[in-house]
Formats: structure tokens, sequence, C-alpha cells
């Protein structure tokens, strides 16, 4: 079984969150422009990292620049209680949000909170000369309304910084549960959805639920803090690291740091399977 055809594709989720039936619920995407445009405000839930809020902020200010956007890039664990307590109290604060579907679908939608947004989207978007697998495979909710997968991306779980570790010590996933290794290891905490949660059930679909328990036993220090999580593995506090984000480490990679971050090679991820 080849280790990296069993990854998730990880999709970000956009949604309208404004309140069902209210005045703002516009009709398609040329008013809701024209309501940006008076308003002259955009709230906007993002996920964390520089490459989502250049792309949220500056790229939508480079093609409105009569529209501010207010960008959260705080993680789901800060944002959804904050949005769940002011919509309590009725407050409707948030236009935009981006996520991913674990938290929005299985908290969120059902509480009503998310305008379908297939009646926002042009027509051009839509066709399925734009998308991998066709448009319709995007949607991540069962009534194909509220949820989009616009990004998709195959990812080892695994990094190692080669800087602190020999190269000749790991020629088998299996080696990580090496004494030597115990202790070097930072995972992106997995009780919590993300990419920390998606190598956990990497892992255990690729490599059983024996290997995995083996593995949580390796005296694993687990984050939630992904900027934290780039700079141990940068500064080789933990030079193993699973669920690492490539963007944060991208942006120390761009100042001449962890030049030797890498994804364990794909022959050293295969299962005997």
């Amino acid at each position: 079984m080849n280790f990296h055809n069993q990854l998730a594709l990880v999709g970000a989720i956009l949604a309208i969150a404004w309140p069902s039936g209210s005045a703002h619920a516009l009709e398609d995407w040329n008013s809701v422009l024209a309501q940006a445009r008076q308003e002259g405000l955009v709230v906007v839930h993002g996920a964390p990292g520089k490459s989502y809020a250049d792309a949220m902020v500056r790229a939508f200010n480079k093609a409105h620049p009569d529209i501010r956007v207010q960008f959260s890039g705080a993680s789901n664990r800060t944002d959804v209680p904050k949005l769940l307590r002011e919509r309590k109290a009725s407050i409707y604060a948030w236009d935009v949000w981006v996520s991913g579907a674990g938290t929005a679908v299985s908290r969120l939608k059902p509480q009503g909170i998310f305008q379908p947004l297939r009646q926002y989207l042009r027509k051009e978007t839509m066709e399925d000369k734009h998308w991998h697998g066709e448009f319709g495979a995007g949607w991540m909710d069962n009534e194909k309304q509220f949820f989009y997968s616009f990004e998709g991306t195959v990812q080892n779980p695994v990094s190692v910084n080669w800087e602190f570790v020999k190269k000749s010590s790991i020629t088998s996933i299996k080696d990580l549960l090496k004494p030597e290794f115990a202790g070097k290891i930072i995972w992106h905490d997995p009780r919590f959805n993300g990419s920390g949660n998606g190598a956990s059930q990497t892992l255990f679909v690729n490599f059983g639920e024996d290997f995995l328990r083996a593995f949580y036993r390796q005296k694993i220090v687990y984050a939630t803090n992904r900027r934290q999580i780039a700079d141990w593995v940068v500064r080789g506090r933990y030079p193993i690291a699973l669920g690492l984000d490539e963007n944060d480490v991208k942006v120390f990679q761009s100042q001449g740091l962890g030049k030797q971050i890498e994804p364990l090679p794909e022959v050293s991820t295969r299962s005997s399977s």
C-alpha cells in the first residue's frame, strides 16, 4: 500500500455567515458586492497562515479597493466559541467563514449559522473545467449548498529537519519508534480537528492501531500553535513533526532557515501489507 495515496485532500470551506431570512440575504454576487461597497467593510474568518491572509486581504483589496477586509486568522478553537456567543446575543458580526469542514459541518451548520453558498457563486466560476473532478465534487455537506472545498493538497504528515537527524537513521516509518527519537517528536494535537488529526488517521489506516498506540508512547509533545510548532522544528528542539503546516515552514525558509525540513521520503512510508 502506498502511504501517500492514503492522504486525504485538505479543503478550505467558504460559507456566507448571515442570518437566515434577514435583509442581508442577498440574491446574487452582484448584490453582495453592492451591499459590501455600501457598508465599506467585510468581516472574514480565515485559516491561520500568511498565505490565507494574503489571498483574502491583499488580493481582494487589489480587486475591490473600495471594500475594507477585517480579517481574523485565529483558529476555530478561538473564533467558533466567539461566533456562538455572538449568535446567542443576536449579534451577526461575520460575513464570510473559511475553515476546514469538520467543525463547520458538525457544530455550526446544524444551528443555522450559514446561508446557502451556491446562490452567490458566479456561473463561470462553477464550470466543471475549472475544478478537479468537476465542480460538484467539491461540496462537503450532504445538501451540497453550504460548504465548498476550493483547495486540496496531498500531504505527507511526517516532516523531519534533516539538519538534526541522520537520514540513515530512518529507513522505514517504523524507525520512528526507536528509543532515540523519544521526546524529539512534536505533533499538532490530534485531539482537535486539523492536520494533526489527519496525520493520526492516516497512520491508523496505513499501519494499524498497534503502531499508532506505540507511536503515542514516544514521549510526544502535543501543541496547537502552528507557528510555534514550525519554530521548534526549525530550531531542532523537536526535529520530527506530524501535522506540520507547510505554509508556516515556508515563512522561515524564505529567511534562509529550516532549508533541510522535508517530508519522509516515499520509500520510508510504505506499509508492509
